[in-house]
């Protein structure tokens, strides 16, 4: 989960308020996709994550990814 901020303003009053939100993601290389653009892991952990799972579809998470 991610968080986000926003802002609230009630009775003329300012409150910062923050909400969880659930990433979206569509398949399997989308969220490995993610995981690499956003430096959350290391490209080589998740290509070898990737190809454990979803072996024959490993070049299509290359060409996204170049």
């Amino acid at each position: 989960m991610s968080k986000r901020q926003r802002t609230i303003k009630r009775k003329g009053k300012v409150f910062e308020e923050e909400e969880s939100a659930l990433m979206e993601q569509d398949t399997l290389e989308y969220f490995c996709y993610f995981v690499i653009s956003h430096e959350i892991a290391e490209r080589s952990m998740v290509r070898k994550f990737f190809k454990a799972i979803s072996h024959p579809n490993i070049a299509k998470l290359d060409e996204r990814l170049n």
